[in-house]
């Protein structure tokens, strides 16, 4: 019986253990995977949250499932012009049968989605650099036209290089996290009293100081007040901070928290939605401190973020973050004709 490829139609659940069933076959002796759970999906793709599954393409063979490819629909703007796009992560195939065309069709289905609801473009990361696995091998073999960008790119904060380095599996790997660490340190400084958690009440002035925030970028998410509270509100996994004064909410930092598995399991930090771009730098500083030192109370060992041009480089450097060598690149993959994106620089999005 052929594959079959459609919508998902399990439960969160079953798409999450069969994410991470799959990553960590894939990165089994090589590379770390992030333990995505139930409520980190949820909160991503907020259709699943309402307990719609349309925005999930899945695979079928004789009714088991053999491959997932998650495509969020986000209304975005490109220098200036409203577009919708689709934002993927977490494509899986069940690792018996790669190699059989099964991620082909996932991506020929997201196709035709995208062309269903007026996609121009589906974007995401993929690993070009030296992590192990066989998505860049996919990626770098496709027919479809492929734009990759080398901004932004991931900076690093070592919380915990000890237990980062246990749990990288190469000798050459735990010799550079260790000297890395050893150099970088982990001190983290004293959190304002500025710095307070997000509040519902705190919605209204988060989205206007998200929209001025976006309007610095070429190319923007454009995301309305209900997504937006979705993300700085779900709670667990994900969090929100936010620097208060007596004038009102000044800026906000959204960040969430993961076990990840390599060859020890580590705990893993991901920062993005710090808004707006003319805080002033000790106050941006102020915010991302106070993630810090919740990751750091939290057990966390890497703390991760996108340099610029999503955030300025000497706030990152003023909080301890430094870009390894690259790894991540970010992705647009045409799905039908649309604007052009030669010379594109100022793009916002986020490491997923």
């Amino acid at each position: 019986m052929p594959i079959e490829v459609r919508e998902f139609d399990g439960d969160v659940e079953t798409l999450t253990n069969f994410v991470v069933s799959g990553w960590r076959a894939m990165y089994a002796t090589s590379g770390y995977v992030p333990i995505w759970t139930a409520d980190y999906f949820r909160w991503q793709m907020p259709s699943l949250a309402a307990g719609r599954t349309d925005e999930v393409i899945a695979a079928y063979d004789d009714g088991r499932l053999v491959g997932v490819y998650p495509a969020e629909v986000v209304p975005a703007r490109l220098r200036g012009e409203p577009m919708t796009v689709t934002m993927s992560s977490w494509l899986t195939v069940e690792p018996t049968l790669l190699r059989k065309g099964i991620g082909r069709a996932l991506l020929n289905e997201v196709r035709r989605f995208n062309q269903k609801i007026g996609g121009v473009y589906n974007i995401g990361f993929i690993n070009q650099g030296a992590i192990a696995g066989k998505g860049r091998a996919f990626w770098t073999a496709s027919p479809a036209p492929i734009t990759m960008f080398k901004r932004p790119r991931m900076w690093v904060h070592l919380l915990d290089w000890r237990t980062l380095a246990q749990a990288m599996w190469s000798r050459s790997d735990r010799i550079s996290v260790a000297l890395t660490g050893a150099a970088m340190g982990s001190r983290v400084s004293a959190v304002s009293k500025l710095v307070r958690p997000y509040r519902a009440a705190d919605l209204d002035s988060c989205h206007a100081l998200f929209q001025e925030y976006m309007s610095r970028f070429e190319f923007q998410y454009c995301w309305d007040r209900e997504r937006l509270g979705h993300h700085l509100g779900f709670g667990s996994p994900s969090r929100t901070l936010v620097l208060d004064s007596p004038g009102g909410v000044e800026g906000f930092v959204n960040f969430h928290i993961l076990e990840a598995s390599g060859r020890r399991p580590f705990r893993i930090g991901m920062i993005d939605g710090l808004a707006p771009e003319r805080l002033d730098v000790s106050k941006a500083v102020a915010l991302l401190n106070g993630v810090l030192a919740e990751m750091r109370d939290a057990g966390v060992a890497l703390a991760t973020v996108l340099g610029p041009p999503i955030y300025r480089r000497s706030v990152l450097l003023k909080c301890g973050f430094l870009p390894p060598p690259s790894t991540y690149k970010l992705i647009f993959i045409e799905m039908q004709p649309g604007t052009s994106l030669a010379g594109l620089q100022r793009i916002y999005t986020q490491l997923r």
